[in-house]
């Protein structure tokens, strides 16, 4: 019988990661990737996922993965080759609630003979999961969600079940508006109707399919991911790559404060094929944030802070003046009292405190 001090204790921890899950000031990934961590501290395990796949007509389609301690050539090598052999997705058919440890569903013998086990599971040591499902109705996606040890681990209890059972119920509430934004956005780039908090990551195989991407890059492209503008650009890009044999190049998109990296990398692993390895930077984002913190630190009035932030922007002073329904002459007058609170005598040495300029400010 278990110890009711232990339970007690644990029961408690349980109830505090839940709590936690729901903190909307984080954003959704970084809760996430606490979860993973909180979770650690009450149930031993090695690896852990995230799994989401959207039904299309009678087959599912692999929509996003969350993982704890993988790597991103096994993230990578879990989507190009093994995503629709995984040998739980019989879960993603049930509407309730589905929980249960591998140990005591499966036969072991036949499991580990299958190709599923031998080219990804077993490589990864994942020879032992508690597995469970959740659906995310309004979106159409499906979740998997998967904690694994390895053999030199004592299997999963019972007790660890129940304990990620108790979690279920929240996961549809916790990612309540995942997969949204992206089928209500066409294309970010030219619409400019996304200010993103990160920056977004992708990878794209020798084919140029694209074989993995972060919720960031969701964002800056569209439902379509193949058909998205930054997709599109950074496929030329990787074809420049594959053509020239240089190991990186950088490209600004025109128009756009959009900065796009693509890198052409060696997988370490041998099974798995080298890839494309791309960012999508914000540099607006990258630029609001910087001159928010120049406002603070030098003690700008909140209207100074709203002039300084549209001047960085490139507005004139009549747009200024225009977005925040004052006078021409007003805006040159906070001008010069930001300049003198900052030390400086133009926009452009500002821009050089940002950085955004290299060390010396161009002429």
């Amino acid at each position: 019988m278990e110890n009711y001090s232990d339970f007690i204790i644990t029961f408690s921890h349980v109830n505090q990661i839940i709590s936690d899950m729901y903190d909307q000031e984080k954003p959704l990934s970084r809760r996430i990737d606490q979860f993973f961590v909180d979770l650690s501290k009450v149930i031993l395990f090695d690896r852990a996922n995230i799994l989401f796949y959207r039904k299309i007509n009678d087959r599912y389609e692999m929509h996003s993965i969350f993982t704890y301690n993988w790597t991103l050539a096994e993230e990578i090598e879990y989507q190009a080759k093994y995503c629709y052999q995984d040998d739980v997705l019989g879960l993603l058919d049930y509407d309730h609630d589905i929980a249960f440890i591998t140990d005591q569903t499966f036969n072991s013998s036949v499991r580990e003979k299958s190709s599923y086990f031998q080219g990804f599971l077993l490589p990864m040591g994942q020879h032992s999961s508690i597995e469970s499902n959740f659906t995310l109705r309004t979106q159409n996606l499906r979740g998997l969600f998967s904690i694994h040890r390895g053999k030199d681990k004592q299997p999963f209890t019972d007790s660890e079940l129940r304990m990620i059972r108790m979690f279920q119920p929240h996961m549809p509430r916790v990612f309540h508006s995942y997969g949204i934004q992206e089928n209500n956005v066409s294309d970010p780039l030219q619409q400019g109707a996304l200010t993103l908090g990160s920056f977004g990551v992708c990878a794209f195989n020798q084919d140029l399919n694209l074989i993995s991407c972060n919720d960031a890059y969701r964002q800056f492209a569209n439902a379509n991911l193949m058909d998205s503008l930054v997709s599109k650009r950074l496929k030329a890009l990787c074809r420049r790559l594959k053509n020239t044999g240089q190991s990186s190049i950088e490209y600004k998109v025109k128009d756009t404060p959009y900065l796009l990296e693509v890198r052409a990398e060696v997988s370490p692993d041998t099974n798995l094929n080298n890839y494309f390895l791309c960012f999508c930077y914000d540099t607006g984002w990258m630029l609001k944030i910087c001159t928010s913190q120049l406002c603070k630190e030098n003690a700008l009035s909140e209207r100074e802070s709203e002039v300084l932030m549209l001047a960085v922007q490139g507005q004139s002073n009549e747009d200024i003046a225009d977005s925040l329904s004052i006078s021409v002459s007003t805006v040159k007058k906070h001008l010069v009292s930001i300049y003198d609170k900052l030390g400086v005598s133009n926009l452009k040495q500002i821009l050089l405190l940002l950085h955004f300029y290299g060390n010396e400010p161009p002429a």
